[in-house]
């Protein structure tokens, strides 16, 4: 009698899925080391990093938006 093949389908599936779930590891790793660089090493005013250069004309905007509550 020959022998059936086996299916290769489920280690496969499987390598598949801890090789994901090892990625979203790294990089939730990756993640929060820059998260506490970023807490520390954060400016004199304490400003967060931004897309780019915000002028106070709209950093006043933008503190006045978050502070109201909207209706």
């Amino acid at each position: 009698m020959a022998e059936k093949p086996k299916s290769v389908l489920l280690p496969v599936m499987a390598v598949a899925v801890f090789a994901g779930l090892g990625r979203m590891v790294f990089q939730k790793i990756k993640a929060d080391r820059a998260a506490r660089q970023n807490r520390v090493g954060r400016g004199a005013a304490g400003q967060d990093r931004v897309a780019g250069p915000v002028d106070e004309k709209t950093r006043q905007w933008i503190s006045e938006v978050v502070r109201t509550p909207r209706q």
